[in-house]
C-alpha cells in the first residue's frame, strides 16, 4: 500500500513538473494560442510526464527500499547518542541547504529540483561528518581547551619521583596544563642511570609514570624546550621558568617551598596536601595503639596510625609490644607531619 502511495505522489510530482515546463515554454516564446490549445498542451504534458515519473518511481520505490532496509540495519547497531548525532548532523546539513536555495528556488522550471538536491546533498554531507565526529566528546573537548585558561604546573624531579601525581590528576584535584621542562627531564634521565640500585630504580619509577600520563588522553602533559644558564641549578631554573609562564610548582621539596615563597611563585606541596588530609585529633579523644618502640624522652613510647601519624605515649615504654587505650593530650602539626602525644587511659 505505502508504495502505491509514493509512485502516486511521484506522478503527481511529475505531472507539475510538465505543467510548469509548458508555462515556462508558453511565456518564454509569447506563445498566443486559444484557451483550449493552453489547456490541451497542458494536460498532455502533465500526462507524460507523470507517467514518466510513474515509471521511474517504480525503481525509485525501490532503491528507497533497499535504502531503508540498509537504514535500519545500520540504526539497530547504533546507540541512542550516535543517532542523535546523527540528527543534529542531519538538521544542521537541511538548514544550510535551505538558506542556500532561497535565491535558487526562484529559479523558473530547475529552481525546485536543485534545491531538492541541494537538501539531500547536504543532509547526508551533514549525517556523515557527525558520524565521522561521532567519537569525540564535545564536553571532554571543551573541558580540554578551557585548560589552557587554568594557571599551568611546573613539576619538578620531587614529585615525579614520588609518584601520587599521577593519582591526584586521575582523581581530579589537579586540573589544567602540567608542565615537566627539558632540564627535569634531563635530571630524572641521570637519576634513571645511577649506578645506586635504589636510585636508578626511582628514577625508572619516575620515567614509568611519565609515560603512563602521557599516554593518558585526559591529562594535559607538556614537556618544553627550556635552556639553562651554564651555572644556574636546576631548582632556580624551575623557579625561573614558573615565574616566566606564570605557573605554580608542584613539588615535595620543603627548600624549594620556601625558596619559591620568598620569590613570589605559588608552590603546591603534596605532603601539605596529604598532611590536611589526616584525620585531626583533638585533646581528650581516646584511641588504641600499639606501642611498638620507646622514645626520645625517658619512658615515652611510641607507636603510629594506620596513616602514619606518629604517637607519643607518656610512661608507654613499658607497653612495648602490646596495644594500650590511651587520652590524647596534644597534638602538634610540623614540617614532617602531625604528632600526637597521649597518656596511658586511667593513669
Amino acid at each position: 500500500m505505502l508504495d502505491r502511495i509514493i509512485k502516486y505522489l511521484f506522478a503527481l510530482i511529475g505531472a507539475f513538473t510538465g505543467v510548469s515546463l509548458v508555462r515556462f515554454f508558453v511565456k518564454s516564446v509569447d506563445f498566443e494560442a486559444l484557451g483550449t490549445v493552453q489547456i490541451a498542451l497542458y494536460v498532455l504534458a502533465g500526462i507524460i510526464t507523470a507517467m514518466v515519473f510513474f515509471i521511474f518511481g517504480s525503481n525509485l520505490v525501490q532503491l528507497i527500499d533497499n535504502l531503508y532496509s540498509q537504514a535500519e540495519k545500520i540504526l539497530h547497531k547504533m546507540t541512542i547518542y550516535e543517532v542523535s548525532i546523527t540528527a543534529l548532523g542531519l538538521i544542521a546539513g537541511l538548514i544550510i541547504a535551505n538558506l542556500i536555495s532561497i535565491p535558487i528556488y526562484r529559479i523558473p522550471v530547475v529552481g525546485m529540483p536543485i534545491a531538492v538536491l541541494l537538501n539531500i546533498f547536504f543532509g547526508v554531507l551533514g549525517m556523515a561528518v557527525s558520524i565521522t565526529k561521532k567519537s569525540e566528546n564535545f564536553i571532554e573537548s571543551f573541558k580540554k581547551r578551557n585548560q589552557s585558561e587554568i594557571r599551568p604546573k611546573v613539576i619538578d624531579t620531587s614529585v615525579i619521583i614520588d609518584g601520587r601525581i599521577g593519582d591526584l590528576v586521575k582523581c581530579g584535584f589537579i586540573e589544567g596544563r602540567l608542565v615537566v621542562p627539558s632540564f627535569v627531564l634531563n635530571e630524572l634521565r641521570h637519576i634513571a642511570d645511577s649506578k645506586d640500585d635504589l636510585t636508578r630504580s626511582k628514577g625508572r619509577r619516575g620515567l614509568d609514570i611519565l609515560n603512563s600520563m602521557q599516554e593518558d588522553s585526559n591529562i594535559y602533559l607538556d614537556t618544553p624546550t627550556v635552556y639553562m644558564d651554564k651555572d644556574e641549578e636546576v631548582d632556580s631554573a624551575l623557579l625561573r621558568y614558573a615565574s616566566e609562564i606564570n605557573a605554580q610548582v608542584l613539588t615535595l621539596d620543603y627548600n624549594l617551598n620556601k625558596i619559591a615563597s620568598f620569590k613570589g611563585v605559588q608552590v603546591l606541596n603534596i605532603n601539605e596536601l596529604c598532611n590536611a588530609l589526616k584525620p585531626i585529633a583533638l585533646p581528650g579523644d581516646e584511641m588504641s595503639i600499639q606501642v611498638i618502640k620507646s622514645g626520645k624522652e625517658e619512658k615515652q613510647g611510641v607507636g603510629f596510625l594506620e596513616d602514619g601519624t606518629m604517637v607519643v605515649v607518656e610512661n608507654g615504654i613499658k607497653f612495648i609490644g602490646s596495644s594500650v587505650d590511651v587520652v590524647v593530650t596534644k597534638v602538634l602539626q610540623t614540617n614532617a607531619g602531625r604528632m600526637i602525644f597521649s597518656r596511658v587511659k586511667g593513669s
